[in-house]
């Protein structure tokens, strides 16, 4: 029995980066995938998570917001951006119809990324922080807003902002 990510026969145990351990009916029944997380999910999930979806980016590193953006078009998103700055964040959410989520990196140059991250708030758009912060280190108003280390995984993003559409797309 060949085991299928989130399938109706088996359980997943253990999920890294590195591999997935599914459970097809008991610890000794247990089957490590040593692949890349990425490539599992990507024969298994059903793109719908992100198509069609305008995910505003926000991040000042070029190689970190390149591969970003090439994630989110690989899984049928639109990306809005990217914006290097604070300011340019600020002028693609207000000058384009709303994103349907945001990638928000907390520190932009030197600015951190909070009157954009109100902006989404108020106007009730889902986003994550790209950071390696702590909770402890971020403003009390922002307890609810998920935190991602970089990498950024798009699969693990889009699961934080559209949760019932990923479980959905799993299926």
């Amino acid at each position: 029995m060949t085991p299928t990510p989130g399938g109706a026969c088996s359980k997943t145990l253990l999920t890294t980066q590195k591999f997935e351990i599914y459970n097809l009916g008991g610890m000794s029944n247990a089957v490590i995938l040593c692949r890349p997380l990425h490539e599992l999910l990507r024969q298994s999930m059903n793109k719908t998570n992100l198509a069609g979806r305008r995910i505003l980016v926000v991040e000042d590193e070029l190689i970190l917001s390149l591969d970003l953006c090439a994630q989110i078009e690989e899984f049928g998103g639109v990306v809005v951006g990217p914006a290097p700055t604070l300011e340019k964040g600020r002028f693609l959410f207000s000058s384009s119809p709303l994103p349907d989520g945001g990638i928000l990196n907390m520190r932009i140059v030197k600015n951190m990324i909070y009157p954009l991250a109100d902006d989404l708030l108020a106007a009730g758009v889902p986003f994550i922080f790209a950071t390696c912060a702590n909770k402890r280190s971020i403003p009390q108003r922002y307890a609810g807003i998920p935190l991602v280390g970089k990498p950024i995984d798009i699969l693990h993003v889009a699961e934080e902002l559209f949760p019932v559409c990923s479980e959905l797309g799993r299926a």
